[in-house]
């Protein structure tokens, strides 16, 4: 059933507005507080939905209920047709959402993560782990295979063999590798050769997060 949450998310997707952009639009201070409205992780507050029906046009009604028309006084707009063509585009191809986190907090995925989300993003649903999630990659080590910027989904209920790319917390640090088991070593490695392989060594802490599955990158 769809949720206030659903809705406020909703109304964001369709001005185009990433969650730091609309936080700002609608008086709240961070995206942590606008990810706590949009998963109902909080009480709605009736101000900031008054402030989304103004600044967005959206029917308050609409907003609290989900009865009614979403904008005020017109029930066709430019917006309304791309919601539209979305929805009638997710029925033929069928996609999930998956959540773009700043970092992957110790103890996941039994730990919540309402607080590191940043962002959504569309994967195909055949991905069927419900705990999967997207990381944006920082830096050049992983080049050409993953350039700085790019967003690799990551699945942690699919095990990572050695010779394949994974989320890795290595003494409390989050990273992509390639991960590689050889002659009873353990190493993370770096596409790229101008980064140094991560050798583990004795006292060393590795926790394996989840293999990455899909990778959203920018065709040139």
């Amino acid at each position: 059933m769809e949720t206030v949450g659903d809705r406020i998310k909703q109304v964001r997707r369709l001005k185009g507005l990433k969650q730091k952009e609309f936080a700002k639009l609608i008086g709240l201070n961070n995206i942590v507080s606008l990810s706590r409205y949009e998963n109902n992780a909080t009480k709605q507050n009736i101000s900031i939905m008054i402030n989304i029906s103004k600044k967005c046009n959206i029917s308050l009604d609409w907003l609290m209920t989900g009865e009614g028309e979403m904008y005020k006084g017109r029930k066709f707009t430019e917006s309304r047709a791309k919601y539209e063509i979305k929805e009638k585009i997710s029925a033929k191809i069928p996609v999930r959402p998956v959540p773009v986190l700043s970092t992957v907090p110790a103890g996941f995925p039994e730990t919540p993560i309402e607080d590191y989300i940043i962002d959504w993003v569309l994967i195909p649903i055949d991905l069927k782990d419900p705990k999967a999630f997207a990381l944006i990659v920082s830096g050049k080590s992983m080049y050409p295979k993953i350039d700085d910027g790019e967003i690799v989904i990551i699945s942690p209920k699919t095990k990572v063999s050695s010779g394949q790319i994974g989320a890795f917390r290595v003494n409390n640090d989050v990273t992509i590798k390639r991960l590689l088991v050889k002659d009873g070593k353990t190493y993370l490695m770096s596409e790229n050769t101008d980064y140094p392989p991560i050798i583990l060594k004795g006292g060393d802490e590795l926790e394996v997060i989840g293999r990455a599955v899909y990778q959203v990158k920018k065709i040139e």
